[in-house]
C-alpha cells in the first residue's frame, strides 16, 4: 500500500477542492499542506512527482522508487465532489536474491460529501493494477478502497476514523485508520493517519518548512507461481520550500527501520490481515530479502495552485 490524510471541512467551492486532494492522498503516502487558519489561502496539489534512492554502498541493498500522482476533482455542488485521478508507481528492489522491477497503477474514484459544518464522509475505490516488469509477469488486478469519517472540533484540530481495504496477493488486507490534523501554533503542524503515516513539521520562516515523518508500507506483487510481499517502515527528515509561486520542492533523508521482501507460493495465503497482523498464517517463506537499516535520499516536486 502506498503511499497517507488530513481531511478539511469547508463549505465554499475552493475549500472542498482542498479536502478532496487530502483524502486522495491517503493511498499515495503524501499529504497536501494547508493552514489551520480559515482566512489563509487554500492550497491544492494538482501534480506530485517523487523519487527515492537508497544510499547504501552495498549493492545488495539497492532500491529505487519513483511515482507520479495526478488529481482530477469534479465538483458537483458545494457539498459534493467526485474524486478521480491517476497514481503511478515504479519500484526497483531486491527479491529472491536478484533485482526485480515492478509497477503499480491506481485509479481512484469516489466522492467526498459534506454533511454539515463539522462532519464529512469520504468513500473512494482505490483499485489498482500491479505487474512485475523485469522479469515480465502478467498484470494482476487488486480491488480496494477506503471509507473516512472526519470531525472538525475547531479551526486548529480535526480528527478522522475509517477503514482501508485491499485484496493483496496474500489475501484480504484491512487497516483501521485513526487520524488527526492539529496546529498547536502558527508554526507547528501535526497530522497523520496511524498506522499508515505521521508527519510533524515546523515553519521557521515562510515558505521554508522542516520536519520528520513516518510511513508504513505494505504491498504485494504476483510473480507467476509465487508472490512477493514488501513491508517497509520508514522514518524521514525533510525540508520543503517554494521555488516559484506554484512549484514546491521537498528533499529529505529517510531511514528504513525494517524493509523486508518475502516470497510465498501462490497457493499459500492467509484468511485476512488486520493492520499487518495475519490471521491463521501458516505460510512457508520461500525467500526473505532483508533491506533493514538502509538510508534513502527522497525528493518530491509538487505543482500547487492557490484559491
Amino acid at each position: 500500500m502506498n503511499q497517507l490524510i488530513a481531511l478539511i471541512i469547508h463549505r465554499d467551492f475552493s475549500k472542498i477542492l482542498l479536502g478532496l486532494w487530502l483524502i486522495i492522498n491517503l493511498n499515495p503516502d503524501t499529504v497536501a499542506q494547508t493552514s489551520a487558519d480559515s482566512t489563509a489561502p487554500i492550497e491544492v496539489d494538482i501534480l506530485k512527482v517523487g523519487y527515492a534512492q537508497s544510499l547504501s554502498a552495498d549493492s545488495g541493498k539497492a532500491q529505487y522508487d519513483a511515482y507520479v500522482n495526478l488529481l482530477v476533482p469534479i465538483p458537483v455542488n458545494d457539498k459534493l465532489v467526485l474524486i478521480t485521478g491517476i497514481n503511478y508507481n515504479n519500484l526497483t528492489t531486491k527479491a529472491f536474491g536478484s533485482t526485480a522491477q515492478f509497477y503499480k497503477l491506481t485509479i481512484p474514484f469516489g466522492f467526498k460529501a459534506t454533511l454539515n459544518e463539522k462532519n464529512t464522509i469520504t468513500v473512494v475505490t482505490l483499485s489498482r493494477v500491479t505487474k512485475m516488469i523485469q522479469p515480465s509477469v502478467g498484470a494482476k488486478f487488486q480491488p480496494g478502497g477506503i471509507f473516512i469519517y472526519t470531525r472538525k472540533v475547531n479551526e486548529k484540530f480535526k480528527y478522522n476514523i475509517g477503514l482501508y481495504y485491499n485484496n493483496e496477493e496474500s489475501g484480504a488486507f484491512f487497516i483501521p485508520v485513526i487520524g488527526t490534523k492539529w496546529n498547536p501554533s502558527d508554526k507547528w503542524e501535526i497530522k497523520g493517519n496511524l498506522p499508515i503515516n505521521l508527519k510533524i513539521s515546523y515553519t521557521p520562516v515562510k515558505p521554508l518548512k522542516i520536519g520528520i515523518s513516518y510511513v508504513g508500507k505494505y504491498e504485494s506483487y504476483d510473480l507467476g507461481k509465487t508472490y512477493l510481499v514488501i513491508n517497509r517502515n520508514e522514518f524521514a527528515f525533510f525540508v520543503k520550500t517554494a521555488t516559484i509561486k506554484n512549484l514546491i520542492i521537498q528533499a529529505g533523508v529517510a531511514y528504513n527501520l525494517s524493509n523486508t521482501s518475502k516470497v510465498y507460493s501462490s497457493s499459500d495465503r492467509v484468511n485476512a490481515s488486520v493492520a499487518g497482523i495475519h490471521l491463521n498464517d501458516s505460510r512457508n517463506v520461500l525467500s526473505n530479502t532483508q533491506l533493514n537499516n538502509t538510508l534513502f535520499f527522497d525528493m518530491k516536486l509538487i505543482y500547487r495552485i492557490f484559491k
